[in-house]
Order: structure tokens, then sequence, then C-alpha cells
């Protein structure tokens, strides 16, 4: 575990680890955030001024993107949520995102609908390969659906090592 306190900490820690170290998987499970601040200030800011504060966002690099730069042979595992959306679109969102940033498999899920995603104990997903193959799981227990994506993972790999 290498600790990260920013989102250049964390793409920086990636960067590297790819690069001093051999590995055969590189599962992102979330992203860091989709949008960071233009510009930092530093010290407090002062709320007496009675003025409105703009807060200007640029869109953060995607560390699936980088850790393919960095390692053009690593597997890589993908994670797409979506908020409501029907099975159809969510699956055609996260194939587009897997052949963009050429992941070797990507995780969907509607995060939206009730018992699957965020602060719940369970999940239901879609786990999509570059054939656009899909291996749908069901609700279940959080630690199930992540067997049943380390399980996929590791026969598409085999398969792709064979």
């Amino acid at each position: 575990m290498v600790p990260a306190t920013s989102t250049n900490d964390f793409l920086n820690m990636a960067k590297e680890e790819l690069t001093k170290h051999k590995y055969d998987f590189f599962i992102s499970a979330a992203a860091i955030g989709d949008y960071t601040p233009k510009q930092y200030l530093e010290g407090k800011i002062s709320s007496n001024k009675n003025e409105e504060l703009k807060l200007g966002l640029r869109l953060t690099p995607k560390i699936i993107d980088i850790a393919r730069e960095t390692d053009k042979n690593v597997f890589i595992v993908g994670f797409k949520a979506e908020t409501k959306v029907l099975e159809k679109e969510l699956i055609e969102r996260a194939y587009k995102r897997l052949l963009k940033s050429n992941m070797d498999l990507i995780v969907a899920n509607d995060v939206g609908r009730d018992e699957r995603g965020f602060g719940t104990k369970t999940n239901e997903v879609f786990i999509i390969d570059k054939e656009k193959h899909i291996t749908h799981v069901p609700l279940n227990t959080k630690r199930y659906v992540a067997s049943k994506i380390i399980d996929v993972s590791l026969e598409i790999f085999r398969l792709k090592n064979s």
C-alpha cells in the first residue's frame, strides 16, 4: 500500500509503481475524481468579504489512461458508474470507455438504483471485455461481486496469455 493525499500524488504513485515494477494486473476500482480545481490558494479563504467565490475546475487525467501509457502489457480492469440509465445504455457507455482507454475489462454498474453502488452492502454489475462479451452479476453481496470480477479477470487474462 502506498498512501496518496492528492490526485497528483495518486497519479504519480501509479505511474512510478508501474514503471519500477512488473505487474500482471492493474485494477482501478474508482475514479479519483472527475474534476480538480484549476488553482489552489494558500491559507484560509476569508468569508468576511461578502463576495461570491468562483471555483474553476478542470478535468482530471484518467488513471486508466496513465496506466496504459506507462505499461502497454498490464491487464487493466476499470469501472464505469452511471446513474439511472437503461441497462443497454449502461453497457454501451462502459464499452465505449473500455475501447477509449484500451482496457481489458470494464465493470459497469448503475449506482442510482436501490441497493447498488455506494454506501450499500450489495451491488449488481456487468463485466464487459474487448469483444463485448458481457457477464452479468445479479444483485448480491459486494464480496460475491468482487469474487466474480476476479474470476472473469483471471479467465480473460489466461486466455490472452496462453
